[in-house]
């Protein structure tokens, strides 16, 4: 069972909803597939996925994201940056993480500590 109001993966593909953002997508970010896209996510990793935040920066050649995820009952996080010779390909690597580690961490954002509490109320309920 997801928590309400987040989707995963597989829930987004199968929705009509045509969003300019998605919930949680923000910047360059408009919504899964744009952040699998982006980092070029295997199709077998996707599953089960439901996106807490994802962000991701482009300006002047350079890029920077955040990505925080649920999947099966834990948070995950992935932290990506790239200069114009590249993109964010290659760098999916989710570590694990808690709702207080992202909140207490100074330099994360108002908009993803705003979306993490967020959830980690949907989860509590």
């Amino acid at each position: 069972m997801m928590w309400k109001g987040w989707k995963t993966y597989e829930e987004n593909e199968a929705s009509s909803e045509d969003k300019p953002h998605a919930k949680g997508f923000f910047d360059d970010f408009r919504s899964a597939d744009d952040v699998f896209g982006e980092y070029a996510v295997e199709l077998e990793e996707r599953a089960g996925i439901a996106f807490v935040y994802a962000q991701y920066g482009y300006q002047d050649y350079e890029g920077y994201s955040h990505v925080i995820f649920a999947k099966d009952g834990a948070l995950f996080e992935v932290n990506g940056s790239h200069c114009s010779c590249h993109g964010l390909e290659d760098q999916w690597r989710p570590e694990a993480t808690t709702a207080a580690a992202i909140l207490a961490r100074p330099g994360v954002s108002d908009e993803a500590k705003a979306c993490v509490r967020e959830w980690a109320k949907a989860v509590a309920a």
